[in-house]
């Protein structure tokens, strides 16, 4: 490493008249350039260690949300900061989720965004399921029923697509609830039979074929 540097510098410094430059310089030099990815690659890890951290409190159940909002604001305003762009969507889409679960609409629709447009930038299949994915909750949980069945039907292909069976099934049965929600029990007694048999492109999700009874009792 240290001959293929002195090599690339010996050739650069050709350009220049009357440029002399000894070994000890070079030495110096590679020592100063080495120093400076060190101190990079340090100050990303502290700043990896930061957003990790501040998320487990998040995860934490003793917190009270109030506390948890603060930390997850804070994890997103150091997350934005990263420079890698495949961490970071992971770390946007875990926030993403978590503002879902507190239900910070606000939050949850940056992180989402930027999770999406990052996982595509990316042309990261499963991350960009995993951003619908989330968008499905969401709509789901506010009853918004034509958004979150897009967004799962949306997500499903995608993971029947990467493949990941078991995410693809998932997938199904949550648009099965919804079926069942709106009282379209046919739609709903197909959807919940592709997530009990086998598939090369969803795996089941339920032991068995649940009743359309329970899932509309559940919804």
């Amino acid at each position: 490493m240290l001959e293929a540097f002195f090599s690339f510098v010996f050739r650069q410094n050709k350009m220049f008249v009357g440029f002399r430059c000894t070994y000890c310089d070079l030495v110096l030099l590679f020592v100063i350039v080495l120093s400076c990815t060190c101190c990079q690659r340090e100050k990303e890890q502290l700043q990896e260690d930061r957003i990790s951290l501040w998320l487990n409190q998040v995860r934490s159940d003793t917190l009270d949300p109030l506390h948890k909002k603060v930390f997850l604001d804070s994890a997103y305003t150091e997350t934005i900061r990263m420079g890698e762009d495949s961490l970071k969507r992971k770390k946007l889409s875990d926030i993403a989720y978590r503002a879902y679960q507190l239900g910070d609409s606000s939050l949850f629709k940056k992180a989402g965004r930027e999770t999406l447009f990052l996982a595509m930038q990316l042309k990261d299949t499963l991350g960009i399921g995993d951003a619908h994915w989330n968008y499905g909750a969401f709509y789901l949980d506010r009853e918004v029923y034509d958004s979150a069945y897009y967004h799962y039907n949306h997500a499903q292909r995608l993971f029947e697509a990467a493949p990941h069976p078991y995410y693809s099934g998932k997938m199904l049965y949550n648009m099965a609830v919804i079926q069942g929600r709106l009282k379209d029990y046919t739609a709903c007694e197909v959807l919940l039979y592709y997530c009990s048999v086998p598939s090369p492109f969803w795996s089941p999700c339920i032991g068995t074929s649940s009743s359309i009874t329970a899932i509309t009792f559940w919804g």
